[in-house]
């Protein structure tokens, strides 16, 4: 059997600071079921070595494709990858047709280097249907994306077909289909191959890393926040490295880019994108002369207006949505701005006001996605479950409790999330800012973060940072013997840092305590 090589993925990735197009290929024998890149395919040239085979790849790939640089690496003789150092407009080019271009690599037994220089270099094809929002950021997205799902079944001018697919589960008109698969990538593309007119899909930092882009047709891009969630993580140094993962699907979106105006990233951000597609969304009225033409804000009285050029129409009250508490939920009330400017100002789609308004009025944290500020009460007892699983998370959900009354709450957490050991003691002093006591899941040895920090980390950082505050392991039944510690009157939290399901936790709560959520 002859010694091949496949080409086993094709990203684009943003590396030190640089954008890059990195393709790897595995030196091995493979079964003969398996499609192969021959060394005959990829060149003509006479190849002596691996250092030759890489050579020659390199000054094709920079030939053709006007590239600046290359560097390359190899790993125990096996796998080796080529780094290219691009412009940004090649970046982006090449990052939004990496899945696609994968595919057709690992599939097509005809493949040759030409091709491959080829299928980059093609313009994208894109169909009219379905409208396909992007929905990223580092807190929120799942919360925005199931807004917009239900904005467009509920508030529209129009019976549209329409489907999401976020952390949760994949969904088409309110049936389920499908279940979560590689960070959300095969499902966004199974979801999209069905016959939708809109489709909503969550874009997670690891999916765009590993797999890039899920389609090829984005018509809209809404970024949340950028916020120190994955720093540790995949090479990831500082916010600017999310911020560049993230900005590729701002710049794949060909209709509208939804930015959060109160996030100094995303507003650099919004320096390379045309600011006819831009619309702003943002908590402070006061800001909104320094707006774009398209904006939704919150005014100083409560209510969500909508900024078209000189026109300004009102929506709601956030003090009329339960999902808000009453307007005490400031996050939520990020995340309904951001699904509204998606939808309202897309070309295609009418939202309708009257229902919009009557759809928010009605809706509560407990019937959009589970896991998300849901509340169970049960014998004067509040427990909120909610998937804060970083230092902004946590410091929102922290801010909304208090503006709802509630002070010195006791909490449940654990570590698994936590990325590095500065992550770690920025969950501590969020922590121990307001929870106390505090409840550890797992205090096991082996239950730790890829990274090698263990719950006892956190509880030493605790410590440090509040010497005071009390602290508790709870190993067998954690979620069933920490409800047993709240009492009457008191207000118990459930944070998702840790909890891999937490969507499951309202679940399992609700059968332990006989109590009601919403």
């Amino acid at each position: 059997m002859e010694r091949i090589l496949q080409v086993w993925n094709v990203d684009g990735l943003n590396v030190y600071g640089k954008p890059v197009v990195r393709i790897q290929f595995e030196n091995t024998l493979l079964p003969e079921t398996s499609i192969p890149v021959t060394l005959k395919q990829l060149t003509s040239k006479p190849i002596t070595d691996i250092g030759d085979l890489l050579s020659c790849i390199s000054n094709e790939l920079l030939n053709s494709n006007g590239l600046s640089s290359v560097r390359t690496e190899t790993h125990n003789n096996q796998d080796f990858i080529l780094y290219f150092e691009l412009t940004e407009e090649q970046a982006v080019s090449m990052f939004t047709k990496s899945s696609y271009l994968a595919d057709r690599l690992i599939h097509n037994p005809d493949t040759t280097l030409d091709y491959l220089i080829t299928e980059l270099s093609a313009p994208i094809h894109s169909t009219e249907k379905p409208i396909v929002f992007g929905v990223t950021g580092s807190n929120g997205k799942t919360s925005v994306v199931n807004l917009i799902y239900q904005l467009l079944r509920n508030c529209v001018n129009a019976d549209l077909s329409v489907g999401k697919s976020d952390s949760v589960n994949v969904e088409m008109n309110g049936q389920r289909v499908g279940g979560i698969i590689d960070e959300q990538y095969d499902s966004h593309r199974h979801l999209l191959s069905l016959d939708l007119d809109a489709g909503v899909v969550e874009l997670t930092r690891k999916g765009l890393w590993s797999r890039g882009m899920p389609t090829t047709q984005l018509s809209v891009g809404v970024l949340t926040t950028i916020s120190y969630e994955h720093i540790g993580s995949c090479g990831i140094r500082n916010l600017e490295d999310i911020l560049a993962i993230k900005a590729v699907v701002a710049r794949n979106a060909k209709d509208l880019v939804v930015l959060n105006y109160d996030d100094a990233l995303l507003l650099k951000l919004a320096q390379d994108i045309d600011p006819k597609k831009v619309v702003y969304f943002s908590l402070e009225e006061e800001q909104t002369s320094h707006f774009g033409e398209k904006v939704v804000f919150l005014g100083n009285n409560g209510t969500i207006f909508f900024r078209n050029g000189s026109e300004t129409v009102s929506v709601a009250n956030v003090k009329d949505m339960p999902y808000t508490d009453g307007g005490n939920i400031i996050h939520n009330i990020k995340n309904v701005l951001a699904a509204l400017g998606a939808v309202y100002f897309h070309p295609n789609i009418k939202l309708d006001l009257q229902k919009t308004k009557r759809y928010l009025n009605t809706l509560d944290t407990d019937h959009l996605v589970d896991g998300r500020f849901n509340k169970v009460y049960s014998n004067g007892r509040l427990i909120v479950i909610d998937y804060a699983h970083n230092p902004d998370a946590i410091r929102n959900l922290n801010t909304s409790l208090k503006k709802m009354g509630i002070t010195n709450p006791s909490c449940l957490t654990s570590i698994h999330e936590t990325r590095d050991r500065h992550f770690c003691e920025l969950i501590a002093k969020e922590l121990s800012a307001f929870y106390d006591p505090i409840y550890l899941r797992n205090p096991d040895s082996n239950c730790q973060s890829p990274n090698g920090i263990k719950v006892n980390d956190l509880f030493d950082a605790i410590k440090i940072i509040s010497p005071s505050t009390q602290m508790f392991f709870l190993e067998k039944n954690p979620f069933e013997r920490y409800v047993d510690t709240i009492k009457t009157g008191e207000c118990g939290v459930i944070l998702g840092t840790g909890l891999d399901y937490i969507p499951k936790v309202k679940t399992q709560v609700l059968a332990y305590v006989g109590g009601v959520s919403k």
